[in-house]
């Protein structure tokens, strides 16, 4: 269903006003924007499909970049509001679910950049950021086990060990987690800071279980401990 022509005309104005501020880095006023638009549409909002997704879905990207996660939270509800009264030949649902996707795997990457750069901070943001995007419940994904292990590497090399437990507890507990043995290296590393030394060996022998030495390449302190309590390990 297409907007009111009236409706139409203020919402393209408010818009170019986006443009304006988008340009100069005032996102807040564009969220403000946004939220403006939105108030314009007429009940009920989800029949207009068109406007009223691009605009919701503008509208989270802008919430993530500035990392106010909770309100984003509440507006991808809405945003999959769409998909759901969706009726048309396209599966709005499996749209949605690649949406979210292609999002999850941006903010991922821009994470992956900042960490190349020990930008541990900001990475930890984009992670964080992708992770609010998975639907509910999050532990079902596959995406969810990575963005955990992700964020508790983070705070790993932040030397901030409590919550890189916590993270890569979860990773762990995440699809595929148990099997992924830089998942258990880390954690232990993590226990053994924190001197939970029979924790940290568990862990730190099952990545080497499933991968070998190898994966203790680059971390020569934690593999002497390793070998130095578990027989036939060198």
């Amino acid at each position: 269903m297409e907007l009111p022509y009236e409706i139409q005309m203020q919402v393209d104005q408010l818009f170019e006003q986006n443009e304006v501020c988008y340009e100069k880095g005032d996102y807040d006023q564009c969220i403000a924007l946004h939220k403006q638009a939105w108030s314009l549409f007429p009940e009920p909002k989800i029949e207009y499909e068109a406007e009223g997704y691009s605009l919701i879905e503008g509208l989270v990207d802008l919430l993530l970049t500035q990392n106010y996660k909770i309100e984003a939270e509440q507006w991808i509800k809405v945003l999959r509001q769409f998909s759901c009264s969706d009726s048309g030949e396209t599966d709005g649902a499996a749209v949605m679910e690649e949406t979210i996707y292609d999002q999850i795997e941006e903010l991922s990457e821009q994470g992956n950049v900042l960490a190349a750069a020990a930008a541990y901070s900001g990475a930890i943001q984009k992670f964080t950021a992708a992770l609010v995007l998975l639907p509910e419940p999050k532990m079902n994904w596959e995406a969810a086990t990575w963005l955990y292990a992700s964020i508790g590497d983070m705070y790993y090399w932040q030397e901030d060990y409590p919550a890189a437990r916590e993270h890569l507890y979860n990773a762990l507990n995440g699809p595929d987690g148990q099997q992924n043995a830089f998942i258990h290296l880390r954690l232990g590393q993590a226990l053994r800071r924190l001197h939970e030394q029979d924790k940290a060996l568990e862990h730190l022998l099952r990545a080497y279980m499933l991968e070998g030495g190898d994966i203790f390449k680059e971390e020569k302190d934690d593999f002497k401990f390793l070998s130095a309590n578990v027989r036939g390990i060198k």
